[in-house]
């Protein structure tokens, strides 16, 4: 495919292909920092589209948006779906899951935590709350 201006060709480059059958389908073939894109469609139009959707995504965003494989795009998607009705990016999302998920994963559980301090706080066989504690809970 060449413009017509200065006849030089436009990339991603559409190739037609003849199968033996003697059908014709047209093939987007390309590399994206090492990656090879070949898809193949039933008319030169739709070869066409999807070159001009290449092309674009290239310009707006640059090749690295064509590392993240398809099924992580997909989940993104999802995941700015799921995000929306809050108004939240996928960022802050991440961002919350690292500071209050990730940061306790290996914690001990809270049973363990409570037997530890309940432990530290009185001497063995002595009550577990003072008298002055139990009367602040009592008279509010």
């Amino acid at each position: 495919m060449t413009t017509a201006k200065d006849k030089t060709k436009l990339w991603p480059p559409i190739h037609r292909l003849t199968y033996n059958s003697g059908n014709t389908r047209w093939q987007v073939a390309c590399m994206i920092q090492g990656e090879r894109i070949r898809e193949v469609y039933d008319t030169k139009e739709q070869a066409e589209a999807r070159a001009a959707q290449i092309r674009l995504k290239v310009a707006n965003e640059g090749a690295t948006a064509f590392n993240l494989p398809p099924d992580i795009r997909t989940e993104a998607a999802r995941a700015v779906e799921t995000l929306a009705p809050y108004s939240a990016t996928i960022t802050e999302a991440v961002a919350y899951y690292v500071e209050h998920i990730l940061t306790y994963h290996n914690a001990p559980p809270i049973a363990a935590i409570v037997e530890r301090m309940s432990g530290r706080a009185r001497p063995p066989g002595a009550p577990l709350f003072s008298d002055q504690v139990v009367g602040e809970l009592r008279d509010p």
